[in-house]
């Protein structure tokens, strides 16, 4: 919204990294359904068209698009980023390592 407001152009970069990032997430909801329906023995999802038995590509899908949000925003920072002078080098390079943690914890099922 405030690249639309200030008249800026859109980074690809961080554009990318949304786009994998919520991707990643979408991915974790749907393997947490599809892994809990598998261990309770559901044949079908209601109201989804997936299958229980697809949590290994929902996971796979996942960790994919969760590792590419990490390395696109670790681009974007080396490669082109215009970090403000509120903020130093130390700030904008804790990005990447707080994603990556946040995207590989367990899901606790």
């Amino acid at each position: 919204m405030g690249q639309v407001l200030n008249d800026l152009a859109f980074s690809p970069w961080l554009l990318s990294f949304s786009a994998m990032f919520f991707f990643s997430l979408s991915m974790a909801k749907r393997h947490v359904e599809a892994l809990r329906a598998c261990l309770k023995g559901r044949d079908a999802i209601k109201g989804r068209g997936y299958l229980p038995e697809d949590w290994p590509l929902t996971l796979g899908s996942g960790l994919a698009s969760g590792s590419a949000s990490v390395i696109s925003i670790l681009l974007f920072i080396a490669l082109d980023a215009r970090v403000p002078q509120a903020y130093t080098i130390q700030h904008a390079s804790m990005v990447a390592p707080v994603a990556y943690s946040y995207g590989c914890r367990g899901s606790g099922s």
